[in-house]
């Protein structure tokens, strides 16, 4: 690990179970998404699994509000998109503490300056007991 970065970055399908060591910031940004609902609660248990006390968990995810701006490729690979308040009530049943945020992303075009997706995001803090999923 670099001292200037000190980040660990790891590959692992979070849907076969949690990374082996302790977490202090697990994200998953633009990700739940292509998760199927009916793996959702695995995937985020599994995420979290490792989260130390002191730890947050930050999760991400395009609002279904915004996939009548999404490309046909990029709808194609959307299988669990949400409202803000599904996506809230999702995040609840592991975490006591769920803070809902917003981000924009402008489109990709360089001709276009307008900014037609917006995501809701979730900064998940204070990990409740674990709900069997």
């Amino acid at each position: 690990m670099n001292p200037h970065w000190p980040i660990d970055v790891r590959v692992h399908d979070m849907l076969d179970g949690p990374v082996p060591a302790p977490s202090t910031r697990p994200t998953a940004l633009d990700v739940l998404e292509h998760i199927r609902a009916e793996d959702e609660h695995r995937f985020i248990a599994n995420a979290i699994a490792p989260l130390t006390p002191e730890g947050i968990a930050i999760f991400g995810m395009p609002s279904l509000e915004s996939q009548t701006h999404a490309s046909p490729q990029s709808k194609a690979g959307h299988v669990n998109c949400k409202t803000g308040d599904a996506f809230k009530r999702t995040l609840e049943r592991h975490f006591h503490t769920v803070f809902m945020f917003s981000m924009t992303t402008k489109s990709s075009t360089p001709a276009s300056t307008r900014w037609r997706i917006i995501s809701w995001a979730s900064l998940v803090t204070a990990r409740a007991t674990m709900l069997s999923v």
